[in-house]
């Protein structure tokens, strides 16, 4: 019984577009974001204690990072099962580097390549035929979800400013 169980919750995700089969990368949603935000705090606040170091990824004046992690625009152009691997890596982060080491993590865990992601490799290429492009924007591409890799599909057929300023924000335009 468990097993069609599995095999039916696996199945309800799983779509076929343009001749390949792939996952459905559903959009992370406000709580997903909150939680995520949330263990990021919990992890700087236990490594403040544990380095005792008041300063470890300590607000600068006037900023709130915790508010501004939960109400960034970009998280909501990510896949759902990045936040949550991005939560749990957070919920187990030692303290001896930064966080970024959540991203890696979590692309080695959902097994995301950039060597074989075609939208990331597209846009790499965009970003070096426009001349003082960053390739900046291009890294988060592979933890999109299907709608915001849609959006930026059609990013790539702008021009090299347009580009840019898609980059930034997908849905806008």
């Amino acid at each position: 019984m468990k097993k069609v169980v599995l095999i039916i919750l696996l199945l309800g995700s799983f779509e076929c577009i343009g001749g390949e089969s792939h996952f459905a990368r559903s959009p992370a949603s406000l709580m997903d974001i909150a939680n995520m935000c949330d263990e990021w705090d919990g992890w700087r606040t236990r490594c403040q204690e544990e380095l005792n170091d008041p300063t470890f990824y300590a607000d600068a004046p006037g900023e709130n990072y915790l508010e501004e992690c939960k109400t960034e625009p970009f998280w909501t152009f990510v896949w759902d099962k990045a936040t949550a691997a991005m939560e749990d890596c957070f919920n187990h982060l030692d303290c001896s580097g930064g966080d970024d080491r959540c991203y890696g993590q979590m692309t080695e865990l959902l097994n995301l390549n950039l060597d074989e992601d075609q939208l990331y490799l597209a846009c790499m290429d965009k970003t070096q035929a426009c001349s003082g492009l960053s390739s900046d924007g291009c890294t988060p591409i592979p933890v999109y979800h299907d709608e915001a890799r849609g959006a930026v599909e059609q990013c790539l057929s702008y021009s090299c400013e347009d580009f840019s300023n898609c980059l930034v924000d997908p849905s806008a335009f």
